[in-house]
């Protein structure tokens, strides 16, 4: 059965969102920075902003748990929301939604263990919730209320690919809904630079030229992507906006039948292909573009490319493009599979063949002229006369291999642009955030959202009723237009009052939008009432920004911090900790 993506979001290296990452894809950018650096370091760099930012107000995490919390852990759990509101799924608990993930080596822990204060640290098991990979997806289970499976999965660099297998397998079984999959690694470790050593896959300028003849190896980056993934028939059914169709996928292991335990290898590559293309009812001869690993290194460049050549056995030159998201934002370990597929599912959906930066010629071990290969240097129309089918392929050190193709969805399924408000949506605009600072946040983006793509209004009206969680603080007016809605949002909210907007506990009473007028519904929301709207889909434009996190860094406590905040002895006994600082957050329920 087909899976479609319907959801996705991406926080990465000189991209912050998903929209930012497809500017960044078409202009050939690189997140990749460079800087002067000591002797004997590289002095280049691809790290996603913020990466000790949070928002552990909006999860109802503690302040102390959120310093504990591996940031792995937290920009996973950020990137599920927003994929989530991308995808209109407003209530995750309805839908069986479930999550796979996988996570890089948690180097933040390791320098808790080196640096922390100890008094500062919970006992081992306590500890252990906050780092172990165990945890990863579960973590954010819980966090968002998911009742379909959640677990995580670790297969190195493929680990974020073979998660949207296996989530594809437990659609297919019936077994969620809906399902996330996607992948992070956050290491602090790279913000310095690295030292350069002769056989390791880490390049000697801080550049990933994949599959060019002055490839040298790639760079290690920070980043996480999720995409949201649901059983085809059910996406059209629902109206969702199909992004592109997942067709076939196949995970496989090389065996020993290679060089050594971290080297690739060219027969299990072939065969985790064909496999795909099999499943997919496809020929290497219908693939557009293919999504490459792409890692730049001497080996593993032409084993990738002989893998390929043999799997699809086609003798025409040109026809199809080879390019990888590395070299633009270097390896994000294992979120690199998932990333490569937002970018690949983007390009299907758009049209438009994505460059590879960095290529000067064909490495002379892949040959000059690699049939039916070539490197596409700069963006370019997809060819009218092919469908718009990809591929992705994904190989993690230890011999897991995964490959996933996928292609447009059928002619005239996508829901076409709105003008207005529909007939069934009611124009009444509502916002709401966990904090103050977010909910000004989310208005300011709105506003700029709606003057740039006013078309677009009847879709984002729809979509903030009933494609977004209800949260705390909340705002509304009667916005019959786009241009009303910006001027509105625009303005300073003289009506908003703290006291009456910050509802802790939504009133037990629901009202039906069908029976009520605007007006009503504006007076209603604010006061946290709430409000049944009509169903259908409810999937923002696909590059609508996301909700607003309240963002601040959070870190572990140093034990040359702690010392230096050392004062006299307090000989009154033992006080109650401020309830930020404490482990659990108290959540109150009306019964």
């Amino acid at each position: 059965e087909p899976i479609a993506v319907i959801g996705m979001a991406v926080r990465l290296p000189g991209a912050a969102d998903l929209s930012a990452f497809w500017e960044m894809v078409k202009a050939g950018e690189r997140g990749i920075e460079h800087f002067d650096a000591p002797d004997g370091i590289v002095g280049a760099r691809s790290q996603m902003d913020g990466l000790l930012a949070f928002d552990p107000d909006h999860f109802g995490i503690g302040r102390q748990e959120a310093r504990l919390m591996d940031p792995q852990q937290r920009h996973l759990l950020m990137s599920c929301s927003d994929a989530l509101a991308h995808a209109g799924i407003g209530d995750p608990s309805r839908p069986r939604v479930g999550l796979i993930a996988g996570a890089g080596e948690s180097t933040y822990f390791q320098a808790m263990l080196r640096e922390a204060d100890p008094a500062r640290l919970p006992d081992g098991f306590r500890l252990a919730l906050h780092h172990e990979k165990d945890f990863l997806a579960t973590k954010a289970a819980y966090h968002l209320g998911l009742t379909g499976p959640a677990f995580t999965a670790q297969a190195a660099c493929a680990s974020s690919l073979v998660a949207v297998h296996l989530a594809a397998a437990l659609l297919r079984q019936g077994d969620a809904d809906v399902m996330l999959a996607g992948g992070v690694l956050v290491d602090m470790e790279l913000t310095d630079g690295y030292r350069y050593r002769p056989q390791h896959i880490f390049s000697v300028d801080g550049h990933c030229r994949a599959f060019s003849d002055d490839a040298s190896g790639t760079i290690g980056a920070s980043g996480v992507g999720v995409v949201v993934l649901k059983p085809l028939a059910r996406a059209r059914r629902d109206g969702d906006t199909v992004y592109s169709v997942i067709t076939g996928s196949a995970v496989n292991n090389d065996g020993s039948d290679k060089l050594s335990y971290s080297a690739p290898s060219l027969q299990g590559q072939r065969e985790v292909i064909r496999s795909a293309l099999r499943r997919a009812g496809r020929s290497g001869a219908d693939l557009g573009y293919v999504e490459a690993h792409g890692t730049g290194t001497r080996l593993g460049d032409p084993v990738e490319v002989g893998a390929l050549r043999q799997a699809f056995g086609v003798a025409e030159s040109g026809r199809t493009a080879l390019a990888s998201v590395k070299s633009q934002i270097g390896h994000l370990g294992a979120a690199a599979g998932v990333v490569g597929l937002v970018r690949a599912v983007l390009s299907v959906h758009h049209g438009f063949i994505p460059p590879h930066a960095d290529f000067h010629a064909f490495n002379p071990q892949i040959g000059p002229d690699p049939v039916p290969f070539y490197i596409p240097t700069r963006a370019r129309p997809w060819p009218a006369d092919r469908d718009r089918v990809a591929a992705v392929s994904s190989f993690g050190i230890g011999g897991t291999n995964a490959h996933v193709v996928l292609e447009a969805d059928g002619p005239g399924m996508e829901p076409g642009e709105s003008t207005g408000p529909s007939a069934a949506t009611v124009p009444c605009l509502v916002l709401s955030n966990s904090s103050e600072a977010g909910l000004r946040a989310d208005a300011t983006r709105i506003a700029d959202y709606l003057t740039a793509r006013p078309e677009e209004y009847g879709k984002v009206l729809r979509h903030l009723q009933a494609g977004r969680p209800a949260r705390r603080h909340r705002i509304a007016a009667v916005c019959p237009d786009a241009g009303a809605a910006v001027e509105w949002l625009r303005s300073d909210w003289t009506s908003y009052d703290t006291a009456t907007t910050a509802v802790a506990i939504p009133l037990p009473a629901t009202i039906p939008a069908t029976d009520r007028s605007a007006e009503d519904l504006a007076a209603a929301w604010p006061a946290g009432r709430r409000i049944d709207w009509p169903t259908g889909p409810a999937q923002a434009p696909w590059d609508f920004p996301a909700p607003a996190f309240d963002l601040a860094d959070y870190d572990f406590v140093r034990a040359a911090e702690s010392a230096e905040g050392t004062g006299p002895v307090d000989v009154a006994g033992p006080r109650r900790l401020p309830e930020a600082d404490w482990l659990r957050q108290p959540h109150w329920v009306r019964l």
